[in-house]
């Protein structure tokens, strides 16, 4: 195996940071959809391609610092490799909003409408997919249902009584 320039490593550390800002304006984003449809929310239309715009350039940045960062291994290939996925198609779904909301051209009134809100449902999805994924990544696969009570799919009420919260990780790799 080639081995990794330190470089990468660390400009790929910057991916937690990153990683947060697409998150919020693509969130922001699909909730001003939504006011504006069904809550009259509509002076703040405007502000909609700017935030699919940001939330491209965003993608952008957060997936290549994604990529630097997972150079270094100690990941679990599956998950890695779904992460990345949903990653690379959350660039091309903020694009495509980003493009139908600033596009003049005369088609996309027509048929842009409805192919916009069908990218705008995905980039609902694949947050959410691709944030779960990059959550296991970091914190392991039971981070959050390791101490969730039994009716919401957690261990047995009797098997964490009396548990306390992990210490700090010491040694990382």
């Amino acid at each position: 195996m080639e081995q990794i320039s330190d470089i990468y490593i660390f400009l790929g550390r910057f991916h937690a940071l990153f990683v947060h800002l697409p998150i919020g304006f693509i969130s922001l984003a699909i909730l001003l959809e939504i006011g504006v449809r069904w809550m009259k929310f509509e002076r703040y239309m405007p502000v909609i391609p700017f935030l699919w715009m940001l939330a491209a350039i965003s993608s952008i940045v957060s997936v290549a610092l994604g990529y630097s960062l997972s150079l270094g291994g100690g990941y679990d290939e599956e998950t890695l490799y779904w992460h990345r996925l949903g990653g690379f198609c959350l660039i091309g779904v903020t694009l495509a909003c980003s493009f139908l909301t600033w596009s003049r051209l005369p088609v996309v009134p027509v048929f842009g409408r409805p192919l916009y809100l069908v990218f705008v449902a995905a980039a609902a999805v694949l947050l959410v997919i691709t944030g779960h994924n990059g959550g296991s990544l970091t914190h392991g696969n039971t981070y959050l249902t390791e101490f969730a009570p039994a009716m919401l799919g957690g261990p047995k009420a009797d098997t964490t009584q009396g548990a306390k919260p992990k210490g700090p990780i010491l040694h990382p790799d």
